[in-house]
Parts: C-alpha cells; sequence; structure tokens
C-alpha cells in the first residue's frame, strides 16, 4: 500500500511522495466498471470480462484483480477509494460512460496515473471530449479472434504499466496559489511555514 503525502513549501511549489506501508500486497489490478443488478447484462459483461480477460492476464504477470463487489469492507465508498488509491493498475470499462466510472477514473489519473481504459466497440464515439485522447482499448466479445485481440492488446497494456512509475496528472505549478479539491480529500500534510 502506498499513501500520498503532499508537501506544500512556502514557495507554493508541491513534492507527492508515494511511501509504501508493509501491510498491503500491492500487487492488485484494480477494475473498475458499471455493474447494475447481479443478473443483468452490464453485470454478465463484466463478470465475462474479469473471469476471461483481466484474472487471467493478472495471474501471468503475478497480480491479483479486485472490482468493489468484491470486497468485503464496512463502506463501499471507502473500499472503492482504497481500491483505485492503492492499487498497482487500474483498468476502467469506459463503455457506458457511467458517471462513477469517470469518477473514480478522475481521481486515480489525478493521484497516481497507471491506468487505462476499455471500452465496447459500438461506444468508442460516445467518449465525451476530456478523455477522448486516451486511446482506450475497444473491444467486441461476439467471436474468438476478436476476444483473442482484445486479450493480447490488454496483457501488452498491463505489461507496459507494470514497471512504470506513478505519474499524477496533476501537476502544480509554483505559481498556483490552491490545491485542487481533489487533492485536498488526499491525507495531505502541510509543512510548518
Amino acid at each position: 500500500m502506498y499513501d500520498i503525502i503532499i508537501y506544500i513549501i512556502p514557495n507554493y511549489s508541491i513534492k507527492i511522495i508515494h511511501r509504501r506501508q508493509d501491510n498491503y500486497n500491492n500487487e492488485k489490478i484494480a477494475y473498475i466498471c458499471s455493474l447494475s443488478e447481479p443478473d443483468s447484462k452490464v453485470r454478465k459483461r463484466a463478470n465475462d470480462i474479469m473471469e476471461s480477460i483481466l484474472n487471467p492476464i493478472a495471474k501471468e504477470v503475478g497480480y491479483n484483480v479486485e472490482r468493489a463487489d468484491l470486497l468485503t469492507g464496512e463502506s463501499i465508498i471507502d473500499d472503492i477509494i482504497d481500491m483505485i488509491r492503492y492499487a498497482d493498475i487500474v483498468v476502467a470499462d469506459l463503455t457506458d460512460c457511467n458517471p462513477n466510472v469517470l469518477y473514480e477514473l478522475g481521481i486515480r489519473m489525478a493521484i497516481k496515473g497507471r491506468c487505462f481504459s476499455i471500452i465496447k466497440e459500438e461506444y468508442v464515439k460516445s467518449l465525451p471530449f476530456d478523455i477522448s485522447h486516451l486511446r482506450a482499448i475497444p473491444y467486441k466479445l461476439d467471436s474468438f479472434s476478436s476476444t483473442d485481440d482484445f486479450r493480447k492488446r490488454v496483457r501488452e497494456r498491463i505489461k507496459s504499466l507494470i514497471n512504470k512509475p506513478f505519474k499524477p496528472l496533476v501537476h502544480l505549478s509554483s505559481g498556483e496559489r490552491s490545491l485542487p479539491p481533489s487533492l485536498v480529500a488526499i491525507r495531505a500534510r502541510a509543512l510548518p511555514p
């Protein structure tokens, strides 16, 4: 597990430190996606991707996959935030442009980076402008060849992220005077003046 500590230095520059905490197994891939009701098509799609695509790839590279509905903490919100904060890699399925998934992806991108998106092929053109540049991996799970191609592309993306440093999307220059709300919510500790 990594804690993110943000030091605000008097000239308003910021230093972000990722500190490993040994009591957490960090070899995790967080899968954020629409879930819906247990017997719905949306849940079936999420289960299929997790079981047929993500779990085998994760096992191959020594990782485990987590998904919010499978966690057992007291608070689902705390579980989700911890999952996206502490996972080594985050995979976001943007198929339905679910506001929760977009919010969770935004948190992850802002604080840690090392994430990527997947999307059902027919939804690619419906991505909001602010995330359309992210090169989501499109998928069609209707044939062996399309599923196999999708699996290969996801495997390549996961392997490419494993040894990359964490790279938050938010970087404040010395001229900026305040933290964005997304960083205020993180366990921030200011240095004394």
